[in-house]
């Protein structure tokens, strides 16, 4: 029929499509080409059992489903729009769709064609992609981008071009010229630029420029611009970037403006410094150029410059100078109240810089009486510091206008007011010099009578002072004044010189040297015992020495003093003789010896002491018995307890006590000791000291427990026993010998064994 060739010719049509051609009614799926099935993954007969929207992607499913079942219903929908759609195998296509209403079969139906759209979508989506990524990195930079076309007007900014000019969004600059944007000058001298770029088709590259914004306040900008090309490399615009640099072109040029500063402070400190009022003193003077100088140079109303009263009390003014009124004025006054917070504050830092006067809380003192009267707004002080102490402050004041102090500004007015303060110690120095010269006379004749040694030297050993027994005792110096800027070694090399013959005339010189260098590198006052030959005579020298200091606290060398010990000396070394002889004797015996002082502590101790209680590696000097347990065998210390205890009974007795002591040994066996303490005395009746001697008994002790054994077992024997001496005396008889004879041992001992022979004996006997 008509209607099976129709199909049939539609069938061959669709089949030989590439398009994907599909039918469906109701929800199902009537027909769906060769491309159907390739684009969906799904096969013909697989598309027959689904329904139309199985194969949509989630996003569009419910579209597509409200759309094909609306069409078949005859409503009004478009026919054509772009889905995703869900493959069999997971994928997603992407296809462009197109669906109209058909007669099937004497129903109503819909007819769909699609085609593959992915790669299409794949590449829009890409260059969107791009598109966004290269917007949100433009609008990262911190650098102003724009592109304009050849006609000036603009057609991409990114966010920092929108804050450049001003404006709130990019829709207030797209599609305006500069001359819409900036002022006629600015915009003329870019607009010059552009011109450049389009007619000669060549960038512009670091171009320093100025603008105005729109806010009224000047930014430097560093520019690039460069002629933009389509794809038959004709200029289309330009692409611009600019940078903001106003922050390094207003350092470069605070930077120029504080190198002119510097150079003009250094120059007033250069003349300051090698100024003549400074070495001598003269602090007025002194002041008079500082503070003219300062403020005339840098434009500074007030400049002054204040010390302190003897008291401490109050600042006095030295000099003021006024740049308005080119006026020098001195003598002002403020008290404790006015600077304490100030000073409080200079005790940790070399300045004050106030900016604000009225509110900073280190200069609220001089608010009512000082800053409100004389309108200062800014402040700057430096602290007058010499060696630790603080004299006053150099003071740089502005008067109704602001000031930020700078680093430079502060560097000078601390060097500055360091100037004064030396200037303050030079004047010291003379005031100090003159008293010195004062009470020279008055040191001299007093040392001179002191029969002890007394100099002072400076860093390099040279000879401040030095009194007439050093020179007469020590240097063979003709006078007090010939040392005066020697040294020892000078006065050494010429008595060596003077009697070559004899090396050991004058061994002195290089060994006090050395002890002065060793006080200066300690830095603290040390005892040296110094010896040697003077005038070929053994001299001995107890010696004192310390750093030497100047009344700022500046060490300027060594003082010294030394006593002739030479005799006391010879004593002690004979004494020290005595007793290394006392010591040979005492490790000679065989007793235990050991000499305590008052508090118990040991004092000396022979080698059988100190073997007996192990000892022999222990510095015992000054340790009581309680010590000394600790350092030796735990199996001493229960005897070293007992000779505490008996230690204080010799005390409480105040006279030689005896007694028997048994010391434990390691082995397990214990030794005996005949023990005798005698307690020392001083006049006053204090305990001086207590001597320990300990005979060693114990092979008496044992031969004595020997002896009773034996006796006990005499005792017990069942015969007589009588034992005689050589002259025949009885000695000893047993029991059994009483019980024979009747006599007891009372009435035999000592007499002769013919007492035997009396009428009480048995005859038998």
């Amino acid at each position: 029929t008509k209607l099976q060739e129709n199909e049939e010719l539609f069938r061959t049509l669709a089949e030989s499509t590439s398009t994907a051609i599909f039918i469906y009614q109701g929800e199902k799926f009537l027909y769906g080409n060769e491309a159907t099935a390739r684009i969906t993954g799904y096969s013909k007969d697989e598309l027959l059992q689904m329904n139309f929207w199985d194969v949509v992607h989630p996003d569009f499913k419910e579209l597509v489903k409200h759309r094909g079942l609306a069409r078949q219903r005859g409503e009004s929908l478009p026919n054509r729009y772009e889905i995703k759609l869900m493959k069999k195998d997971g994928t997603i296509a992407w296809v462009d769709l197109s669906a109209g209403k058909i007669s099937w079969a004497g129903k109503e139906a819909a007819i769909g064609s699609a085609f593959d759209i992915t790669e299409r979508k794949r590449a829009e989506e890409t260059i969107e992609y791009e598109r966004n990524l290269s917007r949100t990195i433009l609008n990262l930079l911190p650098a102003a981008v724009w592109v304009k076309d050849k006609e000036g007007r603009k057609i991409f900014v990114n966010k920092a071009e929108v804050e450049l000019s001003g404006k709130n969004s990019e829709d207030e600059i797209i599609g305006k010229t500069d001359f819409e944007l900036y002022n006629e000058s600015d915009a003329l001298r870019s607009s010059e630029k552009d011109k450049f770029v389009v007619e000669k088709g060549e960038p512009l590259l670091n171009i320093e420029g100025k603008i105005t914004k729109q806010d009224g306040n000047e930014i430097y900008l560093l520019c690039a611009k460069v002629p933009l090309r389509n794809s038959k490399n004709e200029i289309i615009g330009i692409v611009g970037v600019s940078n903001d640099i106003t922050e390094r072109k207003l350092n470069e040029l605070r930077n120029v403006e504080k190198q002119q500063r510097i150079e003009l402070q250094q120059k007033i400190l250069l003349e300051t410094a090698t100024s003549d009022f400074i070495q001598s003193g003269d602090i007025e003077n002194l002041s008079k150029g500082i503070t003219e100088k300062s403020s005339k140079a840098f434009d500074i109303e007030r400049v002054s410059v204040w010390t302190f009263t003897k008291d401490e009390k109050f600042l006095e003014c030295v000099d003021l100078f006024e740049k308005s009124k080119n006026l020098h004025s001195a003598g002002y006054l403020m008290d404790e109240n006015q600077f304490k917070n100030e000073f409080e504050a200079l005790k940790s830092s070399k300045y004050v810089d106030a900016n604000d006067p009225l509110t900073d809380p280190r200069t609220l003192g001089y608010r009512s009486n000082y800053l409100i009267p004389l309108n200062i707004t800014s402040m700057l002080d430096g602290v007058i510091n010499y060696s630790g102490k603080n004299y006053g402050t150099l003071c740089l004041e502005h008067v109704n206008k602001q000031h930020t102090w700078t680093d430079d500004e502060i560097n000078f007015v601390s060097q500055l007011a360091d100037q004064v303060a030396i200037c303050l110690a030079n004047k010291d120095r003379k005031l100090a010099e003159e008293k010195l010269a004062q009470t020279n006379t008055l040191l001299r004749l007093m040392s001179d009578t002191m029969p002890d040694m007394i100099w002072a030297k400076d860093l390099e050993g040279h000879y401040l002072f030095a009194n007439k027994a050093i020179c007469e005792k020590l240097l063979n110096a003709k006078d007090v004044d010939e040392p005066l800027a020697k040294t020892d070694l000078f006065f050494a090399e010429r008595e060596r010189n003077a009697h070559p013959e004899n090396p050991q005339w004058h061994t002195f010189g290089e060994l006090c040297f050395d002890s002065d260098k060793v006080t200066l590198k300690e830095m603290k006052p040390m005892q040296f015992d110094e010896f040697g030959n003077v005038k070929g005579k053994f001299l001995y020298l107890d010696v004192h020495k310390a750093p030497l200091f100047d009344n700022y606290g500046k060490l300027i060398g060594v003082v010294g003093s030394a006593r002739d010990i030479t005799e006391q000396k010879r004593l002690y070394e004979l004494l020290k003789e005595h007793e290394e002889m006392l010591r040979l004797i005492i490790n000679s015996s065989q007793d235990i010896i050991c000499l305590k002082d008052g508090d118990g502590k040991w004092l000396m101790a022979n080698d059988a002491d100190l073997e007996l209680f192990q000892l022999q590696n222990v510095n015992y000097t000054g340790k009581t018995d309680a010590e000394l347990a600790e350092y030796t065998n735990e199996i001493y210390r229960n005897a070293f307890l007992a000779c505490m205890e008996t230690d204080n009974k010799c005390w409480l007795a105040q006279k030689p006590v005896k007694g028997i002591e048994i010391i434990p040994l390691i082995d397990g066996s214990e030794k005996f000791y005949d023990i005798i303490k005698i307690p020392i005395f001083y006049p006053d009746g204090r305990r001086k000291g207590l001597l320990v001697n300990g005979r060693d008994i114990t092979e008496l002790i044992n031969k004595q427990r020997e002896l009773i054994k034996l006796q006990r077992a005499v005792e017990q024997v069942p015969v007589s026993i009588v034992i005689t001496d050589i002259d025949g005396n009885i000695q000893y008889v047993n029991p059994k010998f009483t019980e024979v004879t009747g006599y007891t041992f009372e009435e035999v001992i000592g007499k002769n064994p013919k007492v035997l022979k009396s009428e009480r004996t048995d005859p038998s006997i």
